[in-house]
């Protein structure tokens, strides 16, 4: 891919089939996001994982009340079964439930963490952030897409809002 930043957004351009993953950093935020970018061949049948939100802002101390909903593209209803869940940071702010591609945060206290989300035919594991939080006065990114699916010569337009931040 050919990426192009114009400040809380990008312009990506496919060049060759293949996977990348683009990550978008600020020096404000503890968090950085990343989002998978597919630019298939003719022949390919895509699967991948998404979500409506992949940062996900929880208040702390609370218990089965922040669920995710994780949607296989280019699969069956049956792969939702295969849908595996781990906190890879956090561990001491929240723990998960997850069955089927649905997950529930139950919080501990304030922190940050973030969930890996892998499936067997998935070729990229999906991230999600997770801010547990009274108040959390760090910086933190949100993006209008997590995934992006490129075709021939195609542009698309990425926006990134940083949020907790005056600069």
């Amino acid at each position: 891919i050919e990426l192009e930043s114009l400040g809380n957004s990008c312009i990506i351009k496919a060049l060759t089939p293949g996977i990348a993953t683009v990550t978008v950093s600020h020096p404000s935020s503890k968090i950085d996001t990343s989002f998978i970018v597919i630019v298939p061949d003719s022949t390919s049948k895509l699967f991948y994982l998404t979500t409506k939100q992949n940062t996900v802002r929880v208040q702390s101390n609370t218990q089965n009340e922040n669920i995710i909903k994780v949607i296989t593209v280019g699969g069956t209803e049956n792969d939702k079964a295969n849908i595996n869940f781990s906190i890879i940071e956090g561990q001491e702010y929240f723990s998960i439930v997850c069955l089927n591609g649905v997950c529930s945060i139950n919080s501990k206290k304030a922190g940050y963490g973030r969930i890996m989300v892998t499936h067997k035919k998935a070729p990229q594991p999906l991230y999600i952030d997770v801010i547990i939080t009274d108040t959390y006065d760090s910086a933190y990114f949100e993006t209008d897409l997590n995934f992006v699916n490129i075709n021939g010569l195609e542009r698309k337009n990425i926006n990134v809002f940083i949020k907790n931040c005056d600069d």
